[in-house]
């Protein structure tokens, strides 16, 4: 009999997470059972439901908290209210057309911090609620930090080790008493029609765990409570499935974990299954103009003075480094550069790499910035809230066709209008209507007696010294809607592209194609700032782009003011696009097809020549293959030596980069 009534509470405890086709109701524990260590440690099938839901799911909910649906309730409909007045809210679009209010704060290390909320009326009711909301979600937030402590044991090992090697973190209790916890308010709005399926698709999230509270469904005038479906959370469980998660109704805290558990938790937990960093995405309801909904998240981050073992820095230092390039400082030497590169590699989590980087978080900007174009810019004389209010105007990051940009990386501002169209993607560059030909032919590798490949079997970089004048021919695998090759300037932005002179050839949407000498402006990289041409310094060009493959060719002593080394080192960059054609005015961001954000590199870098053009002996042709791509050139051991560098980081970076919807 005893037996049976502890199988029986097992099951009952078990059942709380039911998956019946599309359909997901996560584990759930009671408050008390989280609460209090003994109870836990006693209660039949506890350990066992937190354990099953954690390693299959990386979801569970904690229920029956004594007063938190009131004061749920409460404090996300004095958000909202707050948001809507606040200087210190920010707003930002997504590609569906959903607009997102945030107000954010943080916990860091223990201590605290305010909201900055300004001294709006409306928000002095969150001023007075929102602290006992937060000290409550902080206690639950502890205590599930002890339990996962008491269900994963890792015998001992340390999580992270400090920076400095004096010490460790080595349990989950420490991290979150230690790292930073930051906190969001979103008010999320659905004005017209969807515009694609999902409001923030597919991704996991940064960070060691998330907790939040469902979506409340609020008029988005007054926030008074609406009884309507708050939209489609999805999560992929550890099998494969995607499934639609249901929260009941709402009135519990969700733990969902995150990419950290990955990077520093499960090397080190010596029994059992993994910890599951659970996948998932957020559509809002589409037939709902007239209501808001409102959310709370916190997200648990390494300590600052934790060190990533992999890229031998501290969370600290390089979220830092983030910050730097979200402000658009850039590195200031390559060191830095590396390390920039660095902190990104460790910020993008798997899931987020094969994913399109079309969110981005703007928490990290100050009051008097937006995030736009991937960063944060600031307001100016001609561009901000007030400023745009005064003109009867709307203040938004904006492209140069007057579009509203949603996400993704380009020539874009923020700029007083009142336009509400979303950014268009311009036509795309034409699917070949015919077979392609031989592409050993169409490069005409024999021609030339140095090469360098410069992105790995796509696109290369040939040559022949002719007295004093480098004869040059960039070729690439596919049609392009611009290739370019130029002279780094050394010690400008972006690490010397800006200011740079280079070579360009640019296949117009009305299908005509030209050569142009540019200099690329000081500050600003999109082509219609510096697409006035430059006085010539090549002495022949030309451009060829068919269906299936690119060509730039030229014959030149100096690019611009900077000559042609023949017996000294040339530092060179070169790019180009497959995203769409160009426009008088307007020339795509150096990017594949889709626009991909991760996959730049092989679309535009930096190299050196070294010791001079004429003295690169080493490089012979090799016989042309026979399949349309040639073999690639082992460039290891000979004395040019190309020297790739990413200019920004990848855009999702620990605690400052961060796609939060739950």
């Amino acid at each position: 009999f005893f037996f049976g009534m502890r199988f029986i509470a097992l099951c009952c405890l078990l059942a709380s997470c039911s998956v019946l086709a599309d359909y997901f109701q996560p584990h759930s524990l009671e408050y008390d059972q989280l609460m209090d260590g003994t109870q836990f440690r006693s209660s039949e099938g506890a350990q066992q439901v937190l354990e099953e839901a954690l390693t299959e799911h990386g979801i569970v909910t904690i229920k029956n908290i004594p007063s938190f649906s009131a004061l749920r309730s409460q404090v996300l409909k004095e958000a909202h209210v707050c948001g809507k007045a606040s200087p210190g809210a920010k707003t930002h679009v997504f590609a569906d057309g959903t607009a997102r209010q945030t107000l954010a704060t943080k916990t860091a290390a223990g201590k605290v911090h305010d909201m900055s909320l300004g001294d709006a009326e409306d928000c002095t009711a969150l001023r007075r609620s929102s602290p006992s909301f937060r000290d409550l979600v902080a206690d639950v937030t502890r205590a599930f930090g002890q339990r996962l402590d008491e269900t994963f044991d890792t015998e001992g090992a340390a999580l992270l080790k400090k920076v400095d090697r004096t010490g460790a973190y080595h349990s989950i209790s420490d991290i979150i008493s230690h790292g930073d916890q930051l906190e969001h308010f979103h008010s999320y709005h659905l004005p017209g029609g969807r515009q694609q399926p999902a409001t923030v698709d597919f991704h996991t999230d940064q960070g060691l765990f998330i907790v939040f509270t469902p979506g409340l469904m609020l008029h988005k005038d007054d926030g008074t409570p609406v009884a309507t479906g708050s939209g489609q959370f999805q999560v992929q469980l550890r099998d494969g499935r995607t499934v639609t998660a249901d929260f009941g109704t709402g009135d519990v805290l969700v733990f969902m974990l995150g990419d950290g558990v990955n990077q520093f938790f499960n090397a080190k937990y010596r029994s059992g299954p993994g910890l599951y960093a659970t996948p998932h995405s957020f559509t809002m309801p589409s037939a709902a103009e007239a209501v808001a909904r409102a959310w709370y998240g916190r997200m648990i981050l390494p300590p600052a003075d934790a060190l990533s073992e992999q890229h031998g820095l501290s969370y600290g230092k390089m979220r830092d480094l983030t910050q730097k390039n979200l402000r658009e400082q850039g590195p200031s030497d390559a060191a830095e550069a590396d390390a920039m590169e660095d902190a990104g590699a460790l910020g993008c989590s798997r899931h987020a790499l094969y994913n399109k980087f079309t969110i981005q978080e703007q928490s990290s900007c100050a009051a008097d910035e937006m995030w736009c174009w991937s960063r944060c810019m600031p307001h100016t004389a001609e561009a901000s809230p007030s400023v745009c209010a005064s003109k009867g105007m709307g203040f938004n990051c904006t492209t140069q066709f007057d579009e509203i940009n949603v996400a993704g990386h380009g020539d874009y501002w923020p700029t007083c209008t009142n336009s509400t169209k979303i950014q268009q993607r311009t036509s795309p560059l034409p699917e070949p209507t015919t077979a392609c030909g031989s592409f050993d032919a169409f490069a005409d590798w024999s021609a030339y007696k140095h090469r360098a490949e410069l992105a790995q079997n796509e696109t290369w970089l040939m040559w022949n010294v002719k007295g004093s004048e480098i004869e040059m021919k960039m070729v690439h695998h596919k049609r392009v809607g611009w290739l370019s090759v130029g002279a780094e300037n050394v010690g400008g932005k972006r690490v010397g592209m800006n200011g740079a002179h280079i070579v360009m050839g640019l296949y117009h949407v009305n299908g005509s194609t030209w050569v142009g000498q540019y200099r690329i402006h000081d500050s600003n990289s999109g082509f219609r700032w510096w697409n006035n041409q430059t006085a010539s310094t090549v002495s022949k060009s030309a451009v060829e782009i068919t269906e299936c493959y690119s060509a730039l060719s030229f014959t030149a002593a100096a690019l611009g003011p900077k000559a042609l080394n023949l017996t000294m080192d040339n530092r060179l960059i070169w790019g180009l696009t497959r995203f769409s054609p160009s426009l008088d005015d307007f020339a795509a961001y150096h990017s594949d097809e889709q626009g991909s954000f991760m996959k730049r590199k092989n679309f535009r870098g930096h190299f050196t020549i070294m010791n001079g053009f004429q003295n690169n002996d080493t490089y012979k042709v090799p016989d042309p293959s026979p399949s349309p791509s040639p073999s690639p050139v082992d460039l290891s051991s000979g004395a040019m030596a190309l020297q790739p560098t990413m200019l920004w980081v990848c855009g999702i970076v620990i605690g400052l980069q961060l796609i939060w919807h739950a």
